[in-house]
């Protein structure tokens, strides 16, 4: 999905609205709910897929982001009562307000006793592995070495009354200097580099006030082959850099990254459904012992990076061994639906209007460029974590 579907996307999303109801409903039908506004959580979910546009509503029905929630969310929502009894529940949809204070719950489970458990939710073909976190090439770097004070913010480290933007390369690699890492550096100044023309080539440049569009690279046919390749190419490359930048830096502090990154650092929870099957961290035993075990001093993290891949490999280690699968970092570039290429959509001659998102109502030729979405194109890492030793 490179090149973005963004019916897709609204399938996903409207998945998740689709979640908080169905959870709702199940509360109010037991009997255990704080508050019955099942009809409008019913119209959040049901708007929002029409607001999608080409009959998401109806399309929606015949994903597996509708056919998950209805195979699983009675089974989970039965273990819920059966884990907190005589307990009653509210669902709510939290994305927008959690993605803005950095965290990656999409629904908060609220308690009548005023508890609250903010969880992240994944509707998807397994539930034994998932996508946790994704970020730029220098965003991974930027967690490690400072504090978050907001999003794509951080405190100056020598003094904490001061931030500073992570993308303002001057003050950051200034910061960086002066904490002892000037190889450090040169990494972060490759990086800017990298983006920067990959940037300019697959779509364009500032000139003056103006952003002048890159005419060759105006259709992702043109351009699919160089940009497969300079994904592996590059990708490759800041593994190694990035890699070589981890060594230098104290291990305590990656592992503490990598702890945030993969969810495991107690600050929220994770509900996976599939069609097999759900696995939900707050239920696990074998993961709640394992997550003790990542948490606890004695725990190490180590990482390599394994012949041809363009990735880290990163395990937590103790005296037990190895408490995960091993999880995987790959590098690339992020499209972010850069150009409009759906799987579904054949040849077309002339232009037809794309629906959804920032470039709502643009008239575009097949597997034309997004003027506006394909600005956001930049380097990407991910994380793919396994699950199937708990599970």
């Amino acid at each position: 999905m490179g090149a973005g579907n963004q019916t897709d996307h609204h399938h996903q999303d409207t998945g998740e609205k689709y979640v908080v109801w169905k959870l709702q409903s199940l509360a109010v039908e037991h009997g255990v709910a704080i508050t019955n506004n099942v009809a409008e959580k019913y119209d959040d979910w049901y708007s929002y897929a029409k607001s999608c546009g080409s009959g998401v509503e109806e399309s929606f029905t015949k994903t597996m982001y509708k056919k998950n929630p209805d195979k699983q969310c009675e089974p989970f929502f039965k273990e819920l009562m059966e884990n907190y009894p005589n307990n009653k529940f509210d669902f709510v949809d939290v994305e927008v307000e959690e993605r803005a204070k950095g965290m990656k719950a999409d629904l908060m489970i609220e308690f009548d006793n005023g508890n609250r458990k903010p969880v992240s939710l994944k509707n998807q073909s397994t539930h034994t592995g998932a996508q946790l976190f994704a970020s730029t090439w220098i965003a991974l770097l930027n967690g490690v070495l400072f504090d978050r004070a907001g999003q794509g913010i951080f405190y100056n480290p020598f003094d904490k009354n001061i931030t500073f933007l992570g993308r303002n390369s001057a003050i950051r690699n200034d910061i960086i200097e002066k904490l002892g890492y000037p190889e450090i550096v040169s990494i972060y100044e490759w990086m800017d580099k990298v983006n920067k023309d990959m940037k300019e080539y697959y779509v364009g440049k500032k000139v003056g006030k103006d952003f002048v569009y890159r005419e060759e690279s105006r259709f992702h046919y043109n351009v699919a082959d160089q940009l497969d390749k300079d994904r592996k190419f590059y990708g490759k490359k800041a593994v190694l850099l990035v890699e070589k930048a981890l060594r230098m830096l104290p291990q305590d502090k990656v592992k503490s990254r990598m702890l945030k990154i993969a969810g495991l650092d107690c600050q929220e929870e994770l509900l996976i459904l599939s069609p097999k099957g759900y696995f939900c961290s707050f239920f696990n035993k074998k993961y709640q012992k394992a997550l003790k075990r990542v948490n606890s001093e004695k725990c190490e993290l180590k990482y390599e990076i394994r012949e041809g891949n363009q990735g880290i490999h990163f395990t937590f280690v103790d005296d037990e061994g190895a408490i995960f699968k091993p999880f995987y970092v790959p590098f690339t570039f992020n499209l972010n639906g850069a150009w409009w290429v759906d799987k579904d959509i054949p040849k077309y001659e002339g232009t037809r209007t794309y629906v959804g998102g920032v470039d709502n109502g643009a008239e575009l030729q097949w597997q034309e460029r997004k003027p506006k979405k394909s600005k956001q194109f930049a380097t990407s890492t991910n994380t793919f974590f396994n699950y199937s030793s708990v599970c």
